[in-house]
C-alpha cells in the first residue's frame, strides 16, 4: 500500500508540520494529550514516546527504517500507546524527557524515545534505534517485546525506576544553591574558555563542532572589559573559518546546523531560523569591535537568506529547512565536477576549482566517514585575498566574477528539489531574528531592515498575543497553540527593547515593560529566585522545571536576566534589577561548576557587575542634525552596557514617554541643542550638547591592534 493511500493515525489533524508527516505511518501515532493517556491507563499499556523535529535527519532515518514498517508498526501499536511530539512546538516536554534521558544515561539527541508509565513517568529512555540489533546495539525489534515483558513482568520494579526519575528531576529543579556573583565568576569562565577552545580551528570541542556564537558573545564582553585581546582572538578565528568553513552556504547563504569534523568542512544541513539569528548578531557585534568589512558581509547575507528563504507572506519567520533533499541527506547543496562544467565557462570553473577544495573523487563524506564519490561540499581553503594574489587579480575582481558564478550556480540549485521547510512560527525563534534584524538597522542605518523587523514584532503582537494579553508560543496553518513559556515572553521582551532603540517609537518600551511585568506574575519562583520554564497550571507535565543552561539557544533565565538589567536602568526601577541578580545567584553554583555551559548567564552577569549607562537624548526641535551625528556615533559603537532613551521636543509624544520613565519631565535643553544626560546607576553626569563629551563619558571602543589574519 503507497504511504499516501493508507489509514490516517490521529496526528491528520495536527498544524505542526512535524506531526503531519506522521499521519500516515502504519503506527497508530496520538498527539500529546488526554486522550492518549487515557487510553494507556484503560488498557493498562506504557506510552511510546517519540520527539523530534521537521530539520533532524536522523528522525526521518528512523521513521524510514521502523515507523514506516508494518512489522514493527504492528509491535508497536499491540505493545503501547504512541505519542509524536514536535519538539519546537513543545520544548517543555523535551526538556523533561531529554534531562531524563541523560539522567539514564542514554546519552542526548534526536530523535528522543522514551518509553513511560501511562502517568507519564519515564522507566527507558534512547536516542535513535536502528529496526533490527546489530554491532552490539540493540533494535526496536529485539526491544520492543523485552519492554513489553518488563512491563507486565517486573511492574513493581518499573514503577519504583520511573518514580525515582520523576524525583531527581524534581530534586534537580527543586535544589538550586544561590551563591555570592563576583567578578572572579567572569575570570574563571574566561579560563575555560580558553582550555576548550580549538587554537588551529577556531570554536570549542573537537567533533561534532557546534558554532555556539553566545560563548563569543561572551568573549567580546570579557574583551570589552578587561582589554585581554586573546579573547578577541578567538572570536576572530572561529568567525573567519566558520564564514569559509563547509558550515556557511556560499551561494544561497546562511549556516547549517553544526559540523560533524573539527575542520568545519562536513556539515549537518539543516537550517534553523534561531542559528541565523544569533550567528548574524554575533558577526554584527564583531564588525562593531574589529571593522572587519567581511563580518558586516556576512551578517548581511544570512539575514538576506533569511528574509529571501524563510520569511512568511504575513511578515514572521518559519521554523527551519530540513537537512534532507528528495531523500538524500545535504543533496541539495552538494556537486559534481562535471555539473559545473556544464553551467561555468572556463575561466569561471578554473576559479571556482581554486576557491573550493573540490575535485573529481569528491570531499564529502557521511556521518559515518564514508566518502560520496564525486560528490563535493563547497568550503574554502584559504581567504578570497590570497586566492586573489595567487590568480593575480585583485579582491575586488575576485569578488565580482565570483558573484556572476555564484548567481548561475544558485540558479541551477534552486531547480533541484528544495529541501522541506517547516512553516510553524514559534515566538521565541521569531524573537531573536527582530533582534538581529533591528541590530543590523541600527549599525547600518537600513530602513528596509528596520521595516522587516517591525512587520515581524507586528505579527506576534497581533496575532501570538491573545485577547487575554497572554503571549503563545507558535502558530501554524491558522492555528495559535495553547501554550505559552518563558522563552516566548525574555525573547520578545529582548526584540522589543533592541527595537525601541532602533525606533524611539514609545510603544515598545511601554510594551516590553507590561510583557515583563506579566513574566513576573507568571514564571517567578518568589522562593528561589529564578524562572520556571512553564505556567504553574500546565497540564499534562511531571515536573516543572527551571532552566539555566544555554544551549544551542540561550535560556530565558539568561536572557530574562538581561532584559530587566536593560528595563532596570532605563526606567530606574531597582526591583528589575533585584530580580535579574536573583535570577543569576539562582545558578551560580552551576555556572561555577560549568561556566562553558551558561555563556549567555554569564554575559548577564558581566552587565550586573557594571558599569552601565543610561544615554537620555533630549531632542531639539532646532538642532536635529546634531541629534541625528550622537545617535549615529553612539549605535556604530559596540556598547552593550548601553541603553538609549530619546525624548522627542514634540509635547504628546514626550508626555507618552514619561508615563513610564518620569525623569523626562525634568530632563530640559541646554542653549537649545540637542542634549544629553548620561547617567550610571544613580548617578548623573552634567549634561553636554557635545558627542565627544559624551562617548569618553561611557567609554569609546577600545583601540584593537591588528588581528592576525
Amino acid at each position: 500500500m503507497e504511504k499516501n493511500q493508507q489509514k490516517l493515525n490521529h496526528l491528520a489533524g495536527s498544524s505542526s508540520p512535524y506531526l503531519k508527516r506522521h499521519a500516515t505511518n502504519p503506527i497508530d501515532w496520538y498527539p500529546w494529550g488526554n486522550e492518549a493517556f487515557e487510553r494507556a491507563r484503560m488498557e493498562n499499556k506504557p506510552i511510546f514516546l517519540s520527539i523530534g523535529y521537521s530539520a533532524c535527519h536522523w528522525c526521518h532515518v528512523m521513521e524510514k527504517e521502523s515507523f514506516e514498517d508494518f512489522e514493527i508498526a504492528q509491535l508497536m501499536n499491540d505493545s503501547f500507546v504512541c505519542v509524536k511530539v514536535d519538539r519546537e512546538e513543545r520544548p517543555d516536554i523535551d526538556n523533561i524527557y531529554m534531562s531524563a534521558c541523560q539522567l539514564m544515561g542514554g546519552g542526548g539527541g534526536w530523535p528522543l524515545t522514551v518509553v513511560m508509565t501511562p502517568d507519564l513517568k519515564p522507566f527507558f529512555a534512547a536516542t535513535y534505534i536502528p529496526k533490527e540489533s546489530a554491532y552490539g546495539r540493540i533494535g526496536l525489534k529485539d526491544l520492543i517485546p523485552a519492554l513489553n515483558r518488563i512491563w507486565k513482568t517486573e511492574r513493581n520494579r518499573v514503577e519504583e525506576v520511573s518514580q525515582l526519575i520523576v524525583d531527581m528531576l524534581q530534586t534537580v529543579s527543586r535544589e538550586l544553591q544561590p551563591s555570592d556573583l563576583s567578578i572572579d565568576m567572569i575570570h574563571r569562565a574566561y579560563e575555560s574558555f580558553q582550555f576548550s577552545f580549538d587554537d588551529e580551528y577556531g570554536g570549542f570541542g573537537t567533533a561534532p563542532k557546534f558554532p555556539t556564537p553566545h560563548k563569543l558573545m561572551f568573549l567580546m564582553r570579557y574583551y570589552l572589559r578587561t582589554g585581554e585581546k586573546e579573547a578577541l582572538e578567538m572570536v576572530h578565528k572561529t568567525l573567519r573559518n566558520m564564514r569559509y568553513s563547509g558550515l556557511y552556504d556560499h551561494l544561497g547563504f546562511g549556516f547549517h546546523r553544526y559540523s560533524t569534523d573539527r575542520k568545519w568542512r562536513i556539515p549537518h544541513f539543516e537550517k534553523m531560523l534561531y542559528d541565523q539569528a544569533l550567528l548574524a548578531l554575533t558577526y554584527l557585534e564583531a564588525f562593531q569591535i574589529m571593522r572587519e568589512k567581511e563580518f558586516e558581509r556576512t551578517a548581511k547575507e544570512i539575514l538576506d537568506y533569511v528574509v529571501r528563504d524563510l520569511r512568511s507572506p504575513d511578515g514572521a519567520f518559519f521554523s527551519s529547512e530540513d537537512a534532507d533533499s528528495n531523500g538524500v541527506e545535504g543533496g541539495f547543496y552538494l556537486w559534481r565536477l562535471e555539473e559545473m562544467k556544464q553551467i561555468l565557462d572556463e575561466e569561471e570553473f578554473a576559479i571556482v576549482k581554486r576557491i573550493f577544495d573540490i575535485s573529481n573523487e569528491g570531499n564529502f563524506a557521511l556521518h559515518d566517514h564514508v566518502m560520496i564519490t564525486g560528490a563535493n561540499i563547497l568550503y574554502m581553503i584559504e581567504p578570497f585575498e590570497k586566492v586573489a594574489v595567487s590568480l593575480n587579480i585583485t579582491p575586488e575582481e575576485l569578488n565580482r566574477i565570483f558573484e556572476r558564478v555564484r548567481q548561475r550556480l544558485l540558479e541551477k540549485r534552486i531547480k533541484r528539489g528544495r529541501p522541506e521547510r517547516d512553516e510553524k512560527i514559534l515566538t521565541d525563534w521569531n524573537a531573536l531574528m527582530i533582534v538581529a534584524l533591528a541590530r543590523a538597522a541600527s549599525i547600518f542605518g537600513d530602513e528596509k531592515m528596520g521595516s522587516i523587523a517591525k512587520e515581524a514584532a507586528d505579527f506576534i503582537i497581533k496575532v501570538m498575543i491573545d485577547g487575554n494579553g497572554r503571549l503563545h508560543h507558535s502558530y501554524a496553518k491558522g492555528l495559535l497553540s495553547d501554550v505559552c513559556f518563558l522563552d516566548d515572553y525574555a525573547f520578545f521582551t529582548w526584540a522589543l527593547l533592541e527595537l525601541y532603540e532602533l525606533t524611539f517609537e514609545p510603544q515598545f518600551l511601554r510594551l516590553a515593560n507590561s510583557l515583563t511585568k506579566e513574566m513576573k506574575d507568571l514564571f517567578w519562583d518568589e522562593e528561589n529566585g529564578g524562572f520556571f520554564t512553564t505556567l504553574s497550571d500546565a497540564p499534562d507535565i511531571i515536573v516543572r522545571q527551571k532552566e539555566g543552561y544555554d544551549g544551542s539557544i540561550p535560556s530565558g533565565n539568561s536572557v530574562a536576566s538581561i532584559v530587566f538589567l536593560k528595563l532596570a536602568q532605563l526606567l530606574d526601577n531597582d526591583e528589575y534589577k533585584e530580580l535579574a541578580r536573583r535570577t543569576i545567584s539562582a545558578f551560580s553554583s552551576q555556572i561555577i561548576a560549568a561556566p562553558d555551559g551558561f555563556s549567555m548567564m554569564l554575559c548577564a552577569l558581566e552587565l550586573l557587575l557594571g558599569p552601565r549607562f543610561r544615554v537620555m537624548i533630549i531632542e531639539s526641535e532646532k538642532d536635529i542634525s546634531q541629534f541625528e551625528r550622537i545617535i549615529g556615533m553612539v549605535k556604530k559603537e559596540f556598547l552593550p552596557n548601553i541603553d538609549i532613551l530619546y525624548c522627542y521636543s514634540q509635547p504628546l509624544l514626550r508626555d507618552e514617554l514619561a508615563e513610564i520613565v518620569p525623569a523626562v519631565r525634568d530632563a530640559i535643553l541646554l542653549d537649545d541643542k540637542t542634549t544629553v544626560y548620561v547617567c550610571s546607576e544613580k548617578s548623573c553626569f552634567a549634561p553636554t550638547t557635545n558627542v565627544n563629551v559624551v562617548l569618553d563619558l561611557i567609554g569609546k571602543r577600545r583601540d584593537i591592534t591588528q588581528i592576525e589574519k
